[in-house]
């Protein structure tokens, strides 16, 4: 059984074998899916039901996510009897494969914004669930086929954020503020005039408010906040989830994160802040990583922004270059979260040179 589970890649780790856990292996092994399941109930006790490959012990402890290969899994479901269980397992399994995808059970409504804030991309609550199909299905069967039965989310609840004096979303524009929020900005309010649906590039400015939607509260109070120019640090990378990884992590180690999604955005918000510093990710659409750090080195206004790069080529020769281009660091990608957090601490407390 171990041997099998140590040979698993891309594959999916189910932590809990209940009810809902079960439901979730079955479709798996119906759609011939790789998967493992944890679970601290003994083997020998689920007598035939124990039919699928299994990991008996704490989901919650990194050796059994180890022994469960999640440095090589493609997803895990956090489906454990508590919900202050999920929330640290999913806590500990974000840190330990920042690109997992993590689908997460929420007993109670009011757990499913921590459980994001931990890192679960998607969050499910199964009680909610079934009293919304039950009392849609209700609906329709009754005649009423044009309402719609939405469950309230105060997570999901339209918000208005002010931009005060110094907020680091002024001079930003909407799509950049949409982003650093995590979520779409539905209205702008400016000398109290809304407008619904602003445009992407409408530039920010001190005074305004934002009409937000699934606006995380580490993201609102941070664009509320005044701006620290010396704890400012921009993150460009295309790839969602790693950004949200970071944004969480940078945002509980002390700094503001500002990010953007490919090369020229990334060179413009470099350009506009001025932050501390910048990590960038090798390969970007438009501009590239190296292109970045060139162009960066190019403008004295920025001299004392320290780079870093972000890459998957664990190579001398790309190392070389970046460096040749004016990065301060290059860190290889790997499942070790922290690195990078720990090499912007270092790099920041070093003296340019």
């Amino acid at each position: 059984m171990q041997r099998q589970i140590q040979s698993l890649k891309g594959h999916q780790i189910i932590c809990g074998f209940g009810r809902v856990g079960r439901a979730a292996a079955d479709q798996f092994n119906a759609a011939r899916a790789p998967f493992v399941v944890v679970d601290q109930v003994p083997a020998a006790d689920l007598g035939k039901d124990q039919k699928y490959l299994y990991l008996e012990g704490d989901a919650t402890r990194e050796q059994i996510l180890l022994d469960a290969g999640i440095k090589q899994a493609r997803g895990l479901l956090a489906l454990l009897g508590s919900d202050p269980e999920n929330v640290f397992l999913v806590l500990t399994a974000r840190e330990m494969n920042p690109t997992l995808r993590i689908i997460a059970r929420a007993n109670d409504p009011q757990v499913e914004s921590k459980l994001h804030k931990a890192g679960a991309d998607t969050v499910i609550s199964p009680f909610t669930t079934a009293g919304t199909q039950i009392a849609r299905e209700m609906l329709l069967a009754t005649g009423h086929r044009n309402d719609v039965c939405l469950t309230t989310n105060p997570v999901n609840a339209p918000r208005w954020i002010p931009l005060n004096a110094g907020s680091a979303l002024i001079g930003a524009t909407v799509a950049q503020a949409a982003e650093q929020l995590s979520g779409p900005v539905l209205g702008l309010r400016r000398r109290n005039h809304d407008r619904l649906m602003p445009e992407a590039q409408e530039m920010l400015k001190s005074g305004d408010a934002l009409l937000v939607i699934r606006a995380t509260a580490d993201a609102a109070d941070a664009a509320e906040q005044p701006s620290d120019a010396n704890r400012q640090v921009v993150i460009v990378d295309d790839n969602p989830v790693i950004v949200k990884l970071y944004t969480r992590l940078f945002q509980k180690a002390g700094f503001i994160p500002h990010t953007a999604a490919d090369g020229t955005s990334g060179l413009e918000l470099i350009h506009r802040l001025r932050p501390t510093v910048a990590v960038i990710d090798f390969m970007l659409p438009v501009l590239s990583g190296i292109d970045i750090c060139t162009r960066v080195r190019e403008n004295p206004e920025l001299k004392n922004t320290r780079l870093i790069l972000f890459t998957a080529d664990d190579n001398n020769a790309t190392r070389q270059r970046a460096l040749s281009a004016g990065a301060d660091a290059v860190v290889v990608k790997s499942p070790d979260a922290h690195e990078v957090i720990n090499t912007v601490i270092r790099i920041i407390s070093e003296e340019p040179s």
